[in-house]
């Protein structure tokens, strides 16, 4: 960044930072942009992601692209499906219950030494949830999507399932 190159691209650059630190970017991204010397490209995966200072923005949706739209314009289309989303019965998910189970993790504890970052955890994630880890660095938020994926090597030991089917009977996350 030092070296002020013309074309910045950045793939999801908000996802695993706490609040404090996304700020932080948000606000060095947004000097870049003031600048004028580079040119910012955001690849995001969550719409609500999308900075104010990005002036364009491209959607891709059912494996198609769509026409650029000014930030303003993509604003309004955006505020004009969430509105007809809204009056489709049945099309969002409210928290029934009725979904079918994604993760289930049962009195989940992880200890390293002494320390412990996770104690009987219990969390359940339904088909058609959208949720949001949050809370400051070293806070458990990598550990436990660690457990969820496998990649911690206690989450064998712990009382895990995924669709349905308890952790270690061959299922896979992907």
């Amino acid at each position: 960044l030092n070296q002020t190159p013309y074309v910045l691209i950045l793939d999801n650059p908000f996802v695993g930072l706490d609040v404090a630190s996304r700020a932080y970017l948000n606000d060095q991204l947004k000097a870049i942009v003031d600048g004028g010397r580079t040119q910012l490209i955001l690849v995001l995966s969550r719409t609500d992601e999308v900075p104010d200072y990005i002036t364009h923005v491209v959607e891709t949706r059912d494996v198609r692209v769509l026409p650029k739209l000014s930030l303003s314009d993509w604003k309004a289309c955006q505020g004009a499906e969430a509105e007809i989303g809204d009056a489709v019965p049945g099309e969002r998910y409210h928290g029934t219950g009725t979904r079918p189970e994604i993760v289930r993790l049962n009195k989940v504890s992880i200890r390293y030494g002494q320390r412990t970052i996770l104690r009987d955890l219990d969390w359940v994630v339904r088909k058609g949830e959208r949720w949001s880890l949050m809370g400051p660095n070293g806070s458990g938020k990598s550990t436990l999507l660690s457990i969820v994926c496998a990649d911690n090597p206690q989450s064998y030991a712990c009382d895990v399932s995924l669709f349905g089917f308890k952790r270690g009977s061959g299922e896979s996350i992907w």
